[in-house]
């Protein structure tokens, strides 16, 4: 479980996400397992997102037997993109064990639901009025329907809504975000202006690349992800010992949110 203050092992010897030594990654006496360093992690797991997550697709979209399919192979293409969240989270869950690494998943699960739920619609609010406020006239209208099988959208639905929040929170917030806090700690502050410097520094910085990791760079898109990561990320930090349940729920929610209102403008049809 992750913890709050700055200490290597708790007293049953789990290991946590504090290190930022950049040298190259330590093995333990037993079972090989690799102590964490979250500098050495981070492009690790880079590596399998852009693999698993854009370059997958992309040599999908290209092949063609995926052209000649009548709905112009929208529905493979959704159905890969479940298969690459599958195997990001599989590839995720297994780095992490490897390398002892455990993250607060909390012990109050209606409270969680809750609080993940409530900042799941503060942060796609805060989102809608940003962009129509800060980018109006630069939000491109989506006037292409997207038609497609019931088994499509059921993917759409499965890895928007539990596989990929699961993924990016437990990678963005229990990684990326506790390393940002080690990074921007100074210690010559006081002890409640290092606290609350730091963890809005690191909520910035891991919501930056929260957003720049999606590899959509129309400013619209930039700003929403942004939002969307400070949002989660300060659903994470709100929680009791940053419980990573909480900005995973906010997370799934935001993302059936932005489904229902793509359904309900006529954008995603169910053939």
């Amino acid at each position: 479980m992750a913890k709050n203050d700055n200490d290597d092992d708790d007293e049953n010897g789990v290991r946590y996400a504090t290190s930022t030594n950049a040298s190259a990654p330590k093995m333990d006496d037993e079972d090989d397992v690799i102590k964490f360093d979250p500098l050495e992690f981070i492009p690790h797991f880079s590596y399998a997102w852009v693999v698993l997550g854009f370059v997958l697709p992309s040599v999908v979209s290209s092949l063609p037997i995926v052209q000649e399919q009548e709905d112009g192979g929208v529905s493979l293409l959704y159905q890969t993109r479940l298969c690459s969240e599958v195997a990001k989270l599989a590839y995720l869950s297994y780095a992490l064990g490897k390398r002892n690494f455990t993250l607060s998943i909390g012990n109050q699960p209606q409270n969680d639901v809750l609080s993940g739920a409530a900042f799941g619609i503060g942060t796609s609010l805060a989102a809608r009025v940003a962009e129509q406020t800060l980018t109006p006239a630069l939000v491109e209208s989506n006037s292409s329907v997207v038609a497609t099988s019931t088994p499509a959208v059921l993917a759409i639905v499965l890895s928007s809504t539990v596989l990929a929040p699961i993924t990016e929170e437990i990678f963005f917030r229990g990684v990326v975000l506790e390393c940002g806090s080690d990074l921007f700690r100074n210690p010559d502050e006081q002890a409640n202006t290092r606290a609350v410097f730091s963890l809005a520094a690191a909520n910035v910085f891991a919501a930056g690349i929260f957003s720049l990791a999606h590899f959509n760079f129309s400013i619209p898109a930039l700003l929403n992800l942004f939002i969307c990561g400070i949002g989660f990320g300060l659903a994470f930090l709100s929680s009791e010992r940053r419980n990573v349940t909480v900005p995973i729920i906010a997370h799934s929610v935001y993302n059936l949110s932005v489904l229902i209102e793509s359904y309900s403008n006529g954008v995603l049809l169910v053939q």
